[in-house]
């Protein structure tokens, strides 16, 4: 700067010279090189100050790296940053929980920060679904899925929406004039989210995980059910199938879509109703688990001996939310493991209406894997020899002192032999069972009142009908003591 200025001060005192100098007549030479000597000097010295210098490539500008917002490119699994910092989700694990909501669906899946709900339950179950995904630690849903506009699947969605962050909201593009879907519109308007309509054959990413929407293929239906949104998770070699209350129609059209359905567990469509679960449909899905969400004594059947039996035919394992509970899988994509819920239910809801668990825990920790002829597809068996404890989720007794645990049942067991059943309550406390058959409840002798002994054991043993039909059946046993009163649910299996 300082040449610059010297050389621009000397061309002009030049100037200033060679002007009088002209009008007088009296020019002199070193006038004149002293201008152009300044001039290059002016020159020079402009071009010096304009050139980049090395310090400003090399230092950080520290007090623009302050005030600027740093961008930041998020990912399913982790937060990369400009800087140097860096949040990253190192979980492997996806778990699939089955909520036992009663007579209704919701399926949550979770793998690291990443979370899918399936459908939201009952209007009756809502605080016990709240609750349950509370206590998972989840405080934000990426992805919130309403297959169908029926109040047994998005009975509860209003409040998931209301009370959780939500990402997006998916929801076949059929409406319903009733006050549960109009509630979950206004949930949806509260929040200014949008809905998007399910496109088959479109993928949704859940982390590692890819979720591929099946259905619905057509515009209209003429019944509700086959609207539902039907999704296949697939995490590695493992996929789990997700129906909704599809009925035979919407099955047809999957398959004649050509979509891979082939999955390692299925979640039984409509509750296990005989108008979904195609003996076609059935036989390509090829599940090793099947998955029956369904409420204790419903009004309507379900599920359907006929869909049991083609589901027993299939050699699938079936698991039932009302006679087992909230049912818990996990996954690392290559096997897939069941294990008891982890779930503890707040007292605030424990006069849900819902069935009492039954935690099924597999005898063996890890899944055998074995591979089919097919080289696309690896398919998984589960271990089937199970322990059962039994946790209710329902009971009357105000405080935990009175205590019910189901010892051992004999299964399984022959027509025409005994059976036994031992629990362990409190000393004192009047129990009672009562064993249900595809007939009824069961009149068997040795099945009547009993008291607890000093140690709390109580057992009873009965002859199984020589005529029993084969089959799972259920066992309802409570006891009570000092106005408190508690029942369990198991079952046994009769060849």
């Amino acid at each position: 700067m300082f040449v610059g200025l010297l050389g621009f001060f000397i061309f002009g005192i030049c100037l200033i010279f060679l002007i009088w100098a002209a009008a007088k007549k009296k020019l002199k030479r070193w006038w004149a090189l002293g201008m152009l000597a300044g001039f290059i000097l002016f020159i020079v010295g402009v071009s010096i100050d304009s050139s980049p210098s090395t310090a400003d490539h090399n230092t950080p500008n520290t007090s623009i790296a302050s005030n600027t917002p740093i961008k930041t490119t998020v990912t399913s699994t982790s937060i990369t940053a400009s800087s140097s910092a860096s949040v990253t989700n190192t979980s492997d694990t996806l778990e699939v929980y089955y909520f036992d909501v009663g007579q209704g669906d919701a399926e949550l899946l979770r793998i690291g920060d990443d979370t899918m709900l399936i459908d939201a339950g009952t209007n009756a179950s809502t605080n016990a679904l709240i609750a349950d995904i509370k206590n998972l630690g989840i405080t934000d849903i990426d992805y919130v899925v309403g297959t169908h506009p029926h109040e047994d699947h998005v009975g509860g969605m209003d409040a998931v929406i209301s009370r959780f962050d939500i990402g997006t909201v998916l929801m076949p593009t059929i409406t319903a004039d009733t006050k549960t879907y109009k509630d979950v519109i206004s949930a949806i308007d509260a929040k200014h989210l949008k809905i998007t309509a399910p496109i088959p054959g479109s993928n949704i990413t859940l982390g590692p995980v890819t979720c591929t929407i099946l259905a619905p293929n057509s515009l209209k239906y003429d019944d509700l059910n086959n609207y539902s949104i039907v999704l296949c998770a697939v995490y590695g070699n493992e996929s789990f199938l997700f129906t909704g209350d599809a009925e035979e129609l919407s099955e047809s059209e999957i398959l004649a879509k050509g979509y891979n359905v082939d999955s390692d567990v299925l979640k039984v469509g409509h509750h296990g109703s005989n108008s979904s679960t195609t003996p076609d449909f059935l036989k390509v899905v090829s599940p090793t688990c099947a998955i029956i969400e369904v409420g204790a004594g419903n009004d309507y059947g379900h599920p359907a001996q006929a869909t049991l039996d083609k589901l027993s035919a299939t050699g699938a394992t079936i698991y039932r939310t009302d006679l087992n509970g909230t049912i818990k899988l996990t996954s690392n994509g290559s096997t897939i493991n069941i294990s008891p819920s982890i779930i503890t239910t707040s007292p605030a809801v424990t006069t849900s209406t819902s069935a009492p668990v039954t935690s099924i825990t597999t005898t063996a920790a890890a899944v055998m894997t074995t591979t089919t002829a097919s080289a696309s597809k690896t398919t998984t068996t589960i271990v089937t020899t199970t322990t059962k404890t039994t946790t209710p989720t329902t009971t009357t007794a105000t405080n935990s002192t009175l205590s019910l645990d189901i010892i051992s049942v004999t299964s399984p067991v022959s027509a025409g032999s005994n059976a036994t059943l031992t629990v362990r309550t409190s000393p004192g406390a009047q129990c009672n069972i009562t064993v249900y058959y595809k007939s009824g409840a069961s009149s068997a002798s040795g099945l009547g009142s009993k008291t607890a002994d000093s140690d709390g054991n109580v057992s009873w043993t009965w002859k199984v009908g020589a005529k029993t039909t084969a089959g799972t059946w259920k066992i309802v046993v409570s006891a009570s003591i000092n106005g408190q009163s508690i029942t369990k649910n198991t079952t046994f299996t009769v060849e």
